[in-house]
């Protein structure tokens, strides 16, 4: 359960103008590409109000990314998010760090989560 992660992390780094990373407190490191996020954007604007799902970013995109920073910006929220004004100015979406561990898009995540969720 989402209970066992941990949210607390030692640093956020940039690894190119498209991705940034974030180095857990337990060793584990998330890789999180900007068009990543704008496609999971948790605002209710972007998810309506009903459950959000984990959207895995299109191959095409992953090759040829939209959101850079600049003129992306992305800022602190208190000691608990992140947020992020898009190059599209979408700055509603606050990215909390439960949420962000949550939607770790590595391999060892994703699978941890398929297997919580009966398939259909």
């Amino acid at each position: 359960s989402d209970d066992t992660l941990n949210y607390d992390y030692d640093e956020i780094s940039w690894l190119s103008q498209h991705t940034f990373k974030i180095s857990w407190s337990d060793g584990h490191v998330s890789e999180y590409m900007l068009d990543f996020l704008r496609l999971n954007c948790p605002c209710a604007a972007c998810q309506g109000h009903g459950e959000q799902f984990y959207r895995e970013l299109p191959a095409f995109r992953v090759k040829d990314p939209k959101e850079s920073m600049p003129p992306v910006e992305v800022y602190p929220v208190g000691t608990y998010a992140i947020g992020i004004k898009f190059s599209d100015d979408h700055d509603t979406g606050i990215f909390s760090f439960r949420f962000l561990r949550r939607y770790c898009p590595c391999e060892i995540c994703r699978a941890e989560a398929a297997g919580e969720q009966p398939s259909e």
